[in-house]
């Protein structure tokens, strides 16, 4: 159904119709800085003291003791043993209300304010597994269901005064997330025609960069941790409002065999973009049925049949081209993750003050989503993807040559690694869409959230491990590591850039084939060079 599906968007420009899904993106990543690095905020180092000492005097110094000692005389002997202390006050000079100011969170309970960073991504890696109930009930529904679970998970955080349900909370919204993203991208992309693909793939980004440069303004200003948290996370508050204007993803009812359903969504949107429908039911229905034992094993939920099971092994692992595409991908996704979320967790080597620090990195990375699609535009996705791995690679390796006396070229170094690495997730996120049939499209998004949120675990293992933190050059050299592979897997996948979304696996396929005898063809058309399907 390749050339009558994507000629659907033909005849309909881009519009409200358009911005309706998109929306719903920008506003979960305008959140999303909140979510990732609140903890940064909220569990900042703080000086404490025990409260009053064994002789119930006031304290005065914040020691960061959790015993204190207690002497007596018995028996004429001089005796001195060390008790616990039971509440803690904290230096509130710089910040009002931190996380572990709140709930006592030091000594015994420091365990605690290490699971308040930990449970999210813990979370998230749980949420992949479930991405493919969009498959199954469909891109708008599970939006709607994880963007108001999202939602009561921020509350959580941000209201509860029982530190387990802060952790439910976070817990909730770490599950959630991947699964409206896992949702949301797909459904934003299968909504716009492939010259505009690139372009969105980017748009969707620029709110997280903006947001983490207003993360560390606001939180400059407003030092307690529940205040900062609830006004960052606003933006996620209209989503599950905005879902219930969504028109079902047509791409997922032609899918679903519901092809006059998808055909009415595309009247719908025409009329609200000013456009007209060229869109052929008969030969989307033909189609439809000569591909009938592949969509219908598009139901990719965790309660899968061992037949659905089976098929969709198939359609993953069944043919060279695709067993390569299920491996390149998520490894891509895993390796940038760790480089990604590595800079920011290695924040010591940068600065010790957190609010520039949030500054800086959404300062670098918000040319990433002003670059990346220019670089895509004129290079492609492979040729930018082994660029920007390879100059990150450079960077991260680079700073481990450069003496303390030239900061400078450390910082520019930095700043060149946060702007490459966000314009790489991106990327990742493009070629997710762009390479994945839409049989399996949610499949391959929830095997590359899963690997993408095990390098963000395993990224802030690595540098909270005694022995890298001991050993100055170990992390910085796994992270260049890390990226010289990214160039060297991504340069085995085919370019996809301006190409149409493959249905099947078996129009997946047709894309390692040489050009003269691929289904998908340039045809110049004017000025601009569209794609079209071409009956072989």
């Amino acid at each position: 159904m390749g050339e009558s599906n994507e000629d659907m968007f033909s005849g309909i420009p881009f519009g409200l119709w358009n911005l309706l899904y998109i929306s719903i993106m920008c506003l979960n990543q305008a959140s999303a800085p909140a979510q990732y690095y609140s903890s940064i905020f909220a569990n900042i180092p703080v000086d404490f003291r025990c409260s009053t000492n064994v002789t119930g005097e006031k304290n005065i110094t914040f020691d960061n003791y959790c015993h204190v000692t207690s002497a007596n005389i018995d028996s004429g002997e001089y005796n001195e043993s060390l008790n616990n202390c039971t509440t803690y006050e904290f230096d509130t000079s710089q910040v009002s209300s931190t996380f572990i100011s709140e709930f006592q969170l030091v000594c015994d309970k420091a365990w605690i304010a290490s699971m308040f960073v930990m449970i999210f991504p813990i979370g998230s890696f749980i949420g992949t597994f479930f991405l493919g109930a969009s498959d199954k009930w469909g891109r708008v529904t599970v939006i709607k269901i994880s963007s108001t679970i999202h939602v009561a998970g921020i509350l959580f955080v941000g209201l509860a005064r029982h530190v387990y349900l802060v952790l439910l909370g976070r817990f909730f919204i770490g599950l959630t997330f991947p699964i409206f993203i896992g949702a949301g991208i797909p459904l934003s992309l299968e909504s716009v025609s492939p010259k505009h693909r690139s372009t969105v793939s980017f748009m969707i980004m620029l709110p997280f960069y903006a947001f983490v440069m207003l993360l560390g303004i606001l939180a400059y200003f407003i030092r307690e941790w529940r205040m900062l948290y609830l006004i960052t996370s606003i933006p996620m508050f209209p989503v599950p409002i905005i879902a219930l204007f969504l028109d079902k993803s047509p791409r997922w009812l032609i899918q679903q065999g519901r092809v006059d359903e998808a055909y009415m969504v595309m009247q719908k949107a025409a009329k609200m973009n000013k456009g007209t429908v060229d869109f052929d039911l008969t030969f989307i229905k033909m189609e439809l049925s000569n591909n009938s034992d592949e969509h219908n094993s598009a139901s990719n939920s965790i309660f899968r049949t061992t037949a659905t099971i089976k098929t969709l092994m198939s359609q993953l692992y069944g043919t060279t081209y695709m067993l390569k595409l299920s491996f390149a991908i998520p490894t891509l996704w895993f390796l940038s993750a760790i480089v990604y979320f590595g800079v920011p967790l290695n924040a010591n080597n940068f600065t010790n003050n957190p609010y520039l620090y949030m500054i800086m990195i959404g300062a670098a990375e918000l040319p990433a989503a002003l670059l990346g699609p220019l670089l895509i535009k004129y290079f492609g996705n492979i040729k930018t993807g082994i660029s920007l791995f390879l100059i990150t690679g450079c960077c991260m390796l680079g700073t481990l040559l450069v003496t303390d006396n030239l900061w400078w070229i450390k910082w520019i170094f930095a700043i060149l690694t946060m702007t490459c690495s966000g314009i790489i997730i991106g990327k990742c996120s493009l070629l997710t869409s762009e390479m994945f049939p839409t049989v399996v499209r949610s499949t391959g998004y929830g095997m590359s959230f899963a690997a993408y949120y095990l390098g963000f675990f395993l990224s802030s293992l690595i540098s909270n491990m005694k022995i890298v933190s001991e050993t100055w050059w170990a992390f910085n050299t796994i992270c260049g590591v890390c990226c010289v592979l990214g160039a060297v897997i991504i340069s085995f996948l085919p370019e996809t850039h301006g190409q149409i979304l493959c249905e099947t696996t078996n129009q997946a396929n047709d894309r390692k084939l040489p050009e003269s005898k691929s289904k998908y063809m340039k045809v110049n058309m004017g000025d601009e060079t569209e794609l079209s399907h071409v009956q072989s």
